[in-house]
């Protein structure tokens, strides 16, 4: 019996601005944070022979699955090119999908709106295009100060941010400027009976931390309340 391992194709664009093109051809390129997306770029593009041609999803879907209608021309070479653009950035030679994360940016899949010349031995295969350069030459941010300034547009403020704890307890700290290194930590809790402990692994940053919350009995997976925090990094 044969058999036939897929590659999956998957793109990652973090929030440094740093695009990953997994399985294509291992390369990179740098563009725009997400954080402060300012201009359309257009960071890949695929061209499928015919809408036949695709293989058929035999998994379950997700509810937070997005859908796209094929095109009309489904027995023709159709291409898709994935465009982020600025929330509300009105592209006019554009005909597509648009999904947008509000108050950062939007993602439009455009169909169509250009050609390829695909004559030859490419009349049947998949095409796969990426940017060679992007807008930068390196990230514009560190990626732990990436992830700080990402986290702040999402909150709407530069102060410190705590994400509640996940399933295991742990909670998500944030600090509102970039330390001079990792800095020692102290929170206080409106029941004094509790202290957190924080997590030293490499989570903990000079601009991020992990911490759980214990009292007597043990560790407490559910949320409470902290009335302060104290950062310091001891010049």
């Amino acid at each position: 019996m044969k058999v036939i391992r897929r590659k999956t194709k998957s793109i990652s664009y973090h929030a440094s601005g740093r695009i990953n093109y997994k399985a294509l051809d291992g390369g990179l390129i740098y563009s725009e944070p997400i954080f402060e997306i300012t201009k359309p770029f257009s960071f890949f593009l695929l061209s499928i022979p015919r809408i036949d041609k695709l293989d058929k999803y035999e998994q379950k879907l997700n509810k937070e699955d997005n859908f796209i209608e094929a095109p009309t021309e489904a027995n023709a070479r159709n291409n898709f090119e994935l465009i982020i653009v600025p929330n509300n950035f009105i592209l006019d030679r554009v005909k597509g999908f648009l999904m947008r994360y509000e108050g950062l940016f939007d993602i439009i899949i455009a169909i169509n709106s250009i050609k390829i010349d695909a004559s030859g031995k490419l009349a049947n295969r998949f095409i796969y295009s990426h940017p060679k350069n992007g807008l930068f030459s390196k990230q514009k941010y560190s990626k732990t100060y990436s992830q700080l300034l990402f986290r702040q547009k999402l909150a709407g403020k530069q102060t410190v941010i705590i994400y509640p704890p996940n399933g295991k307890g742990v909670y998500k700290m944030y600090f509102a400027v970039p330390m001079r290194i990792a800095p020692k930590i102290k929170i206080s809790f409106s029941d004094p009976n509790l202290k957190a402990v924080i997590i030293e692994d490499k989570s903990r940053t000079n601009t991020s931390a992990h911490f759980k919350v214990k009292d007597k009995h043990g560790f407490i997976k559910e949320l409470r309340n902290i009335v302060q925090v104290e950062l310091d990094a001891e010049l």
